[in-house]
């Protein structure tokens, strides 16, 4: 096996990893989605239901950044695609036809930011309204991302020995 082979082997393997660890993500992102929705946004919450919406948000802000920074950028360097910027990645991702729109993306990329910078109490309902909204969204691209792989990309099977 050459170098350049096990390079890319090295590279498809990352890269189910990562598909792996969204996966998981997607699994707990999905049990706060629930309990949110259930909730619902209204004017006050009680110390419960904003526990339920932290979670969310933070599993939120977790699976867009698995997602972006960990899924995207190891996919891109299995299709050997170049893009540095967070919206060259966008981009790119639209054009290549594993989403449907770079805004979306975008969007959600903001709403993450407006989550991981503390955001403050006044705007609470449009953070978690967003977040209801914005978490199908982020689902949606991250089933649309998975059926790319599984149709153009091959990967190894999984090691059956790791965690």
């Amino acid at each position: 096996m050459t170098e350049a082979e096990r390079r890319e082997q090295l590279q498809r393997a990352t890269l189910r990893e990562h598909l792996g660890a969204v996966e998981r993500s997607v699994v707990a992102l999905r049990h706060s989605l629930a309990k949110c929705r259930g909730v619902g946004v209204k004017p006050e919450y009680a110390l419960d239901e904003l526990d339920h919406f932290e979670a969310l948000s933070a599993r939120f802000a977790r699976t867009s950044d698995l997602y972006t920074q960990k899924l995207l950028k190891s996919l891109f360097l299995v299709l050997r695609e170049d893009a540095v910027a967070f919206l060259d990645k966008a981009r790119l991702a639209e054009q290549l036809a594993i989403i449907d729109n770079a805004d979306d993306l975008a969007a959600i990329r903001d709403l993450r930011n407006t989550i991981a910078h503390e955001y403050s109490v006044a705007n609470l309902n449009e953070v978690f309204r967003r977040t209801l909204e914005l978490t199908d969204t982020l689902l949606e691209i991250i089933e649309s991302t998975r059926r790319y792989i599984g149709e153009k990309v091959p990967l190894p099977p999984r090691d059956r020995t790791a965690p």
